[in-house]
């Protein structure tokens, strides 16, 4: 994840490379992180911060020192059929391309079925969801460009959270509560707008030799 600089009224751009090396649109909890950073590590000290990726505009505010509400301003819910997947499956864009089945236990062999379905010709987000309680979820997802499970995605809490909203499983006055391998998040609607928010903590620092 690269902070660049930008010409424009925002904070910073964010640069995501996924770890096969491609450039991808968004990484929500890749871009608290950065949210994080510019704080702590570059010294901003703002409590709201704004940013853009490669296709979108983000704002972030600080609840604390390390929870981060962002707005998810790329969420769209495109009309293709992917009923095939499950009874409750569910196919959603948080800036980058997500399928939510809910009810399904984590599948790898599943998992790489969608990843690589003709439907997708630039591959998918795989998020395997079930209920845990009112309005409380645990989510295991497959990350296009890792190639494997991942302990948390930020977008794929999004958009299962999206999911649960649209198809009215869940009210859109209540706060959704995801839990992940990697930690717990919250995703509400207010005002016809989804946010994301979860904690953040500094876990190492180090320094890049200088290019010769």
């Amino acid at each position: 994840i690269f902070g660049g600089p930008t010409d424009q009224a925002e904070d910073f751009r964010m640069i995501y490379f996924n770890a096969d090396g491609g450039e991808v649109e968004m990484c929500g909890n890749g871009a608290r992180a950065l949210c994080h950073f510019a704080n702590t590590v570059k010294g901003i000290k703002k409590d709201s911060l704004s940013f853009k990726t490669k296709t979108g505009l983000y704002r972030a505010s600080f609840l604390t020192d390390t929870q981060i509400k962002m707005e998810m301003t790329e969420v769209s819910i495109p009309s293709l059929d992917v009923s095939d997947f499950g009874e409750k499956a569910f196919y959603i864009e948080v800036g980058v391309p997500h399928v939510v089945l809910l009810g399904v236990e984590y599948d790898l062999e599943l998992a790489l079925k969608i990843r690589h379905d003709q439907r997708f010709p630039n591959g998918v987000n795989i998020n395997f969801a079930k209920e845990i309680g009112d309005a409380s979820y645990e989510i295991r997802t497959f990350e296009r460009g890792v190639e494997g499970e991942t302990f948390a995605c930020g977008t794929g809490v999004t958009a299962l959270g999206v999911s649960l909203f649209d198809s009215g499983i869940v009210s859109l006055d209540q706060k959704i509560e995801i839990k992940a391998a990697g930690g717990t998040f919250f995703v509400e609607q207010e005002d016809d707008k989804i946010f994301l928010t979860g904690e953040t903590a500094l876990v190492f620092e180090g320094e890049l030799p200088e290019k010769k």
